[in-house]
């Protein structure tokens, strides 16, 4: 599982370094009203990320 998200997270490291905003920029020629929650993201994947951790790791 942690080779997983690891594998994931280092993905996501090396396409902002090379890429840069890439989901910016699709964003705004697929849905350019929505490009405002691209600022909320990270609070978005928290929310998640404790949502998920609450769902599988309740003991």
């Amino acid at each position: 599982m942690l080779d997983v998200f690891a594998s994931v997270v280092w993905s996501f490291v090396v396409v902002k370094l090379f890429i840069g905003n890439l989901e910016k920029v699709m964003r705004a020629v697929i849905a350019p009203q929505a490009v405002w929650i691209l600022d909320f993201r990270w609070l978005l994947v928290l929310v998640f990320a404790a949502l998920l951790r609450l769902l599988l790791f309740n003991s």
